[in-house]
This record gives structure tokens, sequence and C-alpha cells, in this order.
């Protein structure tokens, strides 16, 4: 039990440090996407705000930036998007 206490304790560690790499790498991406803002990061999401008829256009570029350049070859970073008037409505 205490080994594997211990395993679990170094993956967390890293996979903790892994999210948030790959978060501050989103980030720096997403902040030149020009149309829109970046107003608030929530765990491993993003919340931007988009003028109004841009968001087709903006949500495409950003899922792009998101997913390009991955570190890890052969290992898909799939991200999800969502749409809405605040943070809440984006997750339905």
């Amino acid at each position: 039990m205490r080994e594997a206490a211990e395993r679990e304790t170094i993956n967390h560690i890293i996979q903790g440090t892994a999210t948030a790499d790959l978060m501050r790498l989103a980030l720096m991406k997403v902040k030149d996407i020009p149309g829109g803002r970046i107003l608030l990061t929530v765990h491993d999401e993003i919340l931007v705000g988009v003028k109004q008829g841009h968001v087709d256009k903006y949500v495409s570029q950003m899922q792009y930036a998101m997913e390009l350049g991955q570190p890890f070859k052969g290992v898909p970073l799939v991200v999800k998007m969502g749409r809405g008037g605040n943070w809440y409505d984006t997750h339905g």
C-alpha cells in the first residue's frame, strides 16, 4: 500500500506540472489571436471574450492554436470548445 501511495504521489505531481505547462503554452498562443481577449482561466479552461461577429473564426483559430505543436508525438491533445454568454453556459 505504501509503494502504491508513493507512485500515486509522484504521478500526481508529474501530471499536475504537465497540465500547467500545457496551459502556459496554450495561453501564450491564444493571447496572440486577434478579435478576442483572455478573461479568465479556470483549472484547465480558458475563458475568452470575443467581439460580436468574430466568434466562429476565433473559435476555429483558438482550437487550432491549442492543439498544434503538441509536445508528445503520437499522443493527441484534444481540446473541447464551448460557447455561451457566460462561463456556465459554455458547458451545456
